[in-house]
Formats: structure tokens, sequence, C-alpha cells
């Protein structure tokens, strides 16, 4: 399945959510209840999958008011999670033991294999903040049995700065940390004007990067010298 969350027309923001069957080529609008999602555009958005591999709630991150100038630009830095079973949204309050991401969007969000329901991680990298200065921090969002907490991460090669970019992850976690084979996709790296409408040129990035074997460390966990390389 593919999901649509919010987003926006000329005149409206939307709070909705949309599924499309890859089988029936067929749309849906979800009616969901619950603690909803302010209207945003721009978020994060991934699925969370059960121990079976399908599809059990979607999980989203962050996002903003429409267009407008930045000054008047709201940016949320919030986590929702809808249940799919229920068809309830509801909010997500991590645990900051070490910080946490500030409100950002254009942000990619992306799920770390052998991730599941109860045992997940998910990967936020960059995005642009309040000020529309794109971000270049990698963040990770880590559910253990329905605690859920943020960690900062630690990456090397750095990556560069980069919103409205596409992440791919192809690998998964190895003793003390996470290995990942990645590939970013796109995003620009400019900073908007504060008295700009939407409409200024931003300095555009088109290329493919793969970064092969992308060693990421949580900041609060050490090093180990037997991972596998």
């Amino acid at each position: 399945h593919l999901f649509i969350f919010g987003g926006g027309d000329f005149m409206n923001v939307f709070n909705d959510c949309h599924i499309y069957s890859l089988r029936k080529c067929h749309w849906q609008r979800l009616r969901a209840s619950g603690d909803l999602p302010e209207p945003r555009i721009n978020p994060g958005i991934c699925a969370i999958s059960g121990t079976d591999g399908s599809t059990e709630a979607v999980l989203l991150f962050g996002g903003c008011t429409k267009g407008g100038l930045v000054s008047r630009r709201k940016v949320y830095g919030d986590v929702c999670i809808l249940v799919l079973s229920s068809r309830e949204w509801k909010h997500v309050y991590p645990a900051c033991p070490k910080g946490k991401p500030t409100p950002r969007f254009g942000h990619s969000l992306s799920v770390l294999p052998g991730s599941s329901s109860g045992d997940g991680r998910y990967l936020v990298i960059g995005g642009k903040d309040e000020k529309g200065c794109a971000l270049g921090d990698s963040w990770i969002l880590i559910n253990h049995a329905g605690t859920w907490r943020w960690s900062e991460l630690r990456c090397d090669p750095r990556l560069a700065p980069s919103a409205g970019h596409s992440v791919v992850c192809a690998s998964g976690r190895k003793k003390g940390g996470i290995c990942a084979t990645m590939v970013l996709v796109g995003g620009d790296r400019g900073k908007e004007d504060p008295d700009d409408d939407g409409g200024g040129e931003q300095e555009q990035d088109g290329g493919c990067y793969e970064l092969n074997r992308l060693r990421c460390v949580e900041v609060n966990e050490p090093d180990s010298d037997d991972d596998e390389e």
C-alpha cells in the first residue's frame, strides 16, 4: 500500500489520510478518529510493520503549515501514530535523555530493516528548521515494547545539510550501532529568504548518492571495536 497524509492546495492545508492499494489500483480515504495531527505539509511519514510483515500503523513526524512568509509559518516537531486496525490517531511522547530533533519539515523518515511494531528503529535525516535553513543532523526514533525515545546519531561520513530528499536504507543493525547502505536522492541545500513567499529559487541538488556501509552510532552508546566490517 501507499499512504498520503495532509498536503495542501492554493487555499487550504489538510490532515486527512488516503491509502492506495497496489493490488486493486484503488484509492481510499481513511476516516480516522482520535488525536488527529494538525493540518500540515512536508511531514516525514513511514509504515510500521508487524512481525509478519504486514503494515500495522503509520508513523508521522514533523511538517509545517503551508507557504506564506517564513516568519509566519508554524513548524512541528510532534510524533503521531495512526493504528490501521482501529483507524485511530494518537500522539506519542518519546523520552529525550540526550536531546531531541528540532521541529522541521522536508526531512526524510525511513524504516531501518528488521524493525517491527514492538521493536522498531526509524531514521530521521535533515530537513529545514523554522528559519528555513537546511539541517544536516541525523536522529533515530526507537520503539522498544511500546517505550519510545530519541537518540542523536553520529554519521561517518558526515552528511551535508539537505531537505526535500528521499532516503532508502538497505541493511540492518549490528553490534555496537547501526550499519546501513543508504541511498540519498535529490533535495536542496539552500536557505530561504525570511521575506520570501515561497517562490524564490533554491540551490538544488539533483544527484544520487550511495553511501556504502554508512556508519551510524548512537551518541549515547559507546563504540565497539569488534563490529563486523
